[in-house]
């Protein structure tokens, strides 16, 4: 038993650093997209948008939807361990596929969640079908990054 206790530690440590990765990853395309998404909208409006603003507002926004990170986080750290069930990997063979699944869909319970708590989406960008799938999208950002980072860990 003693002889497996090393084992067991490296595979759930090498697990958190690809969740942590992902998540980041996730975090960080979401907070990006979030802010470009808003910004297309005030354009279309014919509001001027500098360059300079469009930068300030994005760096804003890292910052800004700090606690939007541990939401995805948890999101994540709930859907990713899907991708060792053997249905799924006997369907879709991908790791990194399976995790962009894992990942969009983790983003869309999290944004239709927060929707029917608060009563609207308090991440303004996915209040549109666009900007809920580019949400979406930065998560299968991220589970695609878990999936690859793991591949990468085992070999």
């Amino acid at each position: 038993m003693l002889s497996v206790m090393p084992i067991m530690i490296t595979r759930f440590v090498a697990r958190v650093q690809a969740w942590l990765v992902a998540s980041a990853i996730a975090y960080l395309c979401a907070s990006v997209l979030h802010s470009q998404t808003v910004l297309a909208g005030l354009s279309a409006l014919s509001v001027p948008i500098a360059a300079g603003e469009r930068l300030s507002m994005t760096l804003g926004d890292l910052v800004g939807l700090h606690l939007y990170a541990p939401v995805i986080a948890i999101g994540l750290g709930l859907a990713l361990p899907v991708l060792n069930l053997a249905p799924l990997r006997r369907r879709l063979p991908s790791p990194a596929a399976r995790g962009a699944i894992a990942g969009a869909l983790a983003m869309a319970v999290i944004l239709i969640a927060m929707r029917q708590a608060f009563g609207f989406s308090p991440i303004a960008s996915a209040r549109g079908p666009i900007g809920l799938f580019l949400q979406c999208l930065a998560g299968a950002a991220g589970g695609a990054c878990y999936g690859l980072v793991r591949t990468r860990q085992r070999s």
